[in-house]
């Protein structure tokens, strides 16, 4: 089931967890989601990414240039059910020297969203209440930097039997150019030490 990624587009795409703490935040009730598991909603949800990106407009070259759009965008989940988001960006381009700097928010809110696990077995996740994230990420010719938080909460039901809500809590930042990277988080995810999830990472 697991898919082959490089350390680095993982974390491109998981760059979309990331939150402002003044958001509400889950809670850790009922039963427990096993690492795996949570391992699995990450992955599904970095699928979802691109149907949460939207487009960039970029106009006839300018030395400088300002964007901001909202928009909505949705995803199917791996077996059925779908993760919905609301999503803001701005960003400032410069011409020369090139460079991007750009927040992003999305709230993305879990519908009935079936997610395969280990052997035959599944979770399925809903809002509790969502996963509010935010992020600002500097872009230049050589570079790439990030920093973000992650907050809000989903709750779940398993194929075998176990239900409960947990809460997402988690800071980060990184930075990347062609040869080499770094990064640091922390926090938890339903209970979990993010350090313990193969997520933002940047070799």
């Amino acid at each position: 089931m697991r898919k082959t990624r490089t350390s680095l587009s993982l974390a491109l795409a998981l760059i979309t967890l990331a939150g402002c703490k003044d958001d509400p935040l889950g809670v850790n009730s009922g039963d427990a989601l096993t690492q795996p598991e949570i391992q699995a909603f990450f992955y599904a949800l970095s699928d979802a990414f691109s149907s949460f990106s939207g487009p960039v407009a970029v106009g006839p070259a300018m030395a400088t240039q300002s964007y901001s759009e909202s928009f909505s965008g949705s995803a199917d989940c791996p077996t059925s059910g779908s993760m919905s988001a609301s999503v803001s960006v701005h960003a400032t381009v410069v011409d020369e020297p090139a460079s991007i700097d750009a927040s992003y928010k999305a709230r993305v809110t879990p519908d009935l969203c079936v997610v395969p696990t280990e052997g035959d077995q599944s979770i399925t996740v809903d809002g509790g209440p969502y996963i509010q994230m935010n992020l600002d990420f500097t872009i230049t010719d050589t570079s790439f930097g990030f920093q973000g938080s992650e907050a809000g909460g989903i709750s779940f039901t398993s194929s075998d039997g176990r239900a409960g809500s947990c809460r997402f809590d988690v800071s980060f930042t990184g930075t990347a150019t062609s040869t080499t990277g770094s990064s640091s988080v922390s926090g938890t995810v339903c209970g979990v030490s993010v350090d313990a999830l193969e997520a933002f990472s940047v070799d």
